[in-house]
């Protein structure tokens, strides 16, 4: 006769997990296209699982989940994103020389400013750098002879269109 001996025993195990937050995007008409800003920061939340385990020999032989509980929960993080649109003007357009490729005149914005030129009567757009002084024809813009060139015929001379601020 052979006598088998099984040493059972059984325990607790608990086990954190966190929880992802989730991202919401709003916009607000208030706050310039292509700029976002954090109106809340997201924060993960935590789960507690709790199991029994049952060992024979030491040996595991099962797994029993037998609390399942949010301890914490997540906040939602807030991404703002702004759609307001900066309009410069609308008007016309010539060409000249430039001072260098993909730059255009101004009388007013500031050196270094990036501009979206839109030809309205075809809807191109040319993103611009100002970095001369004019028109003085009447024109709110020169644009150089490459810029000009992808929204237009050069031969068109002077063409429709709006001024905004570049993302």
């Amino acid at each position: 006769m052979e006598i088998s001996i099984t040493r059972v025993s059984e325990t607790e195990l608990e086990d954190k997990e966190p929880i992802n937050f989730k991202s919401i995007r709003r916009d607000d008409p208030n706050l310039e296209k292509g700029k976002t800003r954090i109106d809340q920061k997201g924060r993960k939340g935590e789960r507690t699982k709790r199991y029994l385990i049952r060992r024979e020999n030491g040996q595991e032989v099962s797994r029993t989940l037998i609390e399942n509980t949010v301890t914490r929960d997540p906040s939602d993080e807030v991404i703002v994103h702004g759609t307001k649109v900066v309009t410069y003007g609308e008007g016309s357009a010539t060409w000249y020389g430039g001072v260098g490729p993909m730059t255009a005149a101004h009388r007013t914005l500031p050196f270094g400013t990036r501009v979206l030129v839109t030809n309205t009567s075809n809807g191109r757009s040319v993103v611009v750098t100002i970095a001369d002084r004019g028109p003085f024809t009447g024109a709110i813009i020169d644009l150089s002879r490459d810029a000009f060139s992808q929204i237009a015929n050069l031969g068109t001379g002077r063409i429709p269109v709006r001024l905004e601020q570049a993302p």
